[in-house]
């Protein structure tokens, strides 16, 4: 047992030793980047009226999750701006070619007017999304938690998108004994069966980061029902960051899901934003909604690898080859791992580093990838720094505050491309 904790601490100080000196790594490239974020506003007029009217805040804009999609040689860039506080005019946008000080400015989607006069619950309207999902069949699904700051104005909803034709092409509204107003649904996964045969055969994964469970969406079906787990659940451990000088705690339960590529037994990988485990779990079961009607009932079907990452983690990925990409805290790096059920696979003497720098990479939040239309698979991460949100410090405009960087996967070539 001494020996192998000692070989253990051998990794892990070995890994943290190459982190340090692996600053300004450079296999990401920097797409786009952002001081402060502002709104493709129809005319000055009008956002002068919003910010009379205190409903945009430029320095109080943080943006949370993106996500790309390809249409032929097209390439739309969603990002979500969670409405934290009502000093944030839309919650769910696309970047344009336009600029407003040296910025890339942001237009509201699909339509302003999708986000005005949130309170009125309209079935075309959007209070506040924190992430994204774009599946194989061009949908775009993410959760609507229908809360102003910490005001709830409206029932949260699951919303789906058809990005062919940016129209509405499904909505489920979750019902109250799944949210009983405590819920603060945030990370979503979705899993198509068999894409070849149709769509309809699809489930989503939602973290509920303030109930601390999983909520499981059939949509074939239109039903839901939670999942619990302790390895959902926070550490007081890791609830203390420590990022670009800044410290602040926070207990936040499951931000990073991934799912396992098409074929053989699916699977979910995940893990709290303030833990340092990753679990995992069969997806066959999660579809299985009898097997969760009692609360913490089928914990045996749950996964933790017994080695820790020793470090905090945001957003995670995995692309086709079984590569499961992540953020480590506060080493501003993102690695990849070479993922399998092997109990002794995932500790950081395998991680891979993918990129390393200060700077750039402070708080790696959303990661995904992407096929462009070449079929190349891109790896895109939507770094953040989400520690001057937290810790109450306010985004400066004449400072770098957000940064979309990206690189194509073979060119950087993780554990396996077999």
């Amino acid at each position: 047992m001494e020996l192998a904790f000692a070989m253990e601490r051998i990794a892990i100080l070995s890994l943290f030793a190459i982190l340090t000196s692996a600053n300004g790594l450079r296999n990401l490239k920097l797409a786009y980047q952002w001081t402060l974020i502002d709104y493709d506003y129809p005319s000055e007029e009008a956002r002068q009226k919003d910010i009379d009217k205190q409903l945009f805040q430029p320095d109080e804009v943080e943006p949370f999750d993106l996500d790309v999609y390809y249409k032929g040689s097209e390439r739309k860039i969603f990002v979500t701006t969670s409405r934290y506080c009502p000093h944030i005019p839309a919650t769910l946008s696309t970047v344009t070619n336009k600029t407003r000080n040296g910025n890339r400015v942001i237009k509201p989607y699909p339509s302003w007017e999708w986000h005005r006069d949130p309170e009125k619950c309209r079935r075309n309207s959007l209070v506040s999304v924190y992430r994204l999902f774009i599946d194989q069949c061009d949908r775009l699904w993410f959760s609507d938690n229908g809360r102003l700051g910490d005001d709830w104005l409206c029932p949260p909803r699951i919303l789906v998108f058809d990005l062919k034709k940016d129209e509405l092409i499904h909505t489920y509204e979750i019902p109250q004994e799944q949210h009983k107003n405590v819920s603060l649904f945030g990370t979503i996964v979705v899993e198509v069966e068999d894409p070849s045969n149709g769509c309809a055969n699809s489930f989503a994964y939602i973290s509920d980061y303030d109930a601390r469970v999983l909520l499981v969406y059939d949509l074939k079906k239109n039903r839901s029902w939670t999942v619990s787990d302790y390895s959902f659940w926070p550490n007081a451990e890791y609830s203390t960051f420590n990022v670009e000088g800044k410290s602040f705690t926070t207990a936040v339960s499951v931000i990073g899901m991934a799912l396992s590529p098409p074929g053989k037994e699916r699977i979910l990988y995940y893990h709290a934003l303030s833990n340092d485990i990753e679990g995992w779990i069969y997806t066959k079961y999660l579809k299985n909604e009898s097997l969760f009607s009692e609360p913490f009932g089928q914990s045996k079907l749950f996964h933790v690898f017994p080695h820790e990452r020793k470090a905090q983690s945001g957003g995670e990925y995995m692309d086709s080859h079984g590569n499961l990409y992540f953020g480590i805290l506060p080493s501003a790096a993102v690695v990849s791992w070479k993922a399998n059920t092997d109990p002794e696979s995932y500790q950081m003497g395998n991680f891979k580093i993918i990129d390393r720098d200060d700077e750039t990479l402070q708080f790696p939040l959303g990661i995904k990838v992407r096929r462009n239309e070449r079929g190349e698979e891109i790896l895109w991460v939507f770094s953040t720094v989400l520690q001057r949100l937290i810790s109450n410090t306010v985004l400066f405009a004449n400072q770098t505050n957000l940064r979309v960087l990206y690189g194509k996967i073979n060119d950087f070539r993780p554990y396996s491309t077999d």
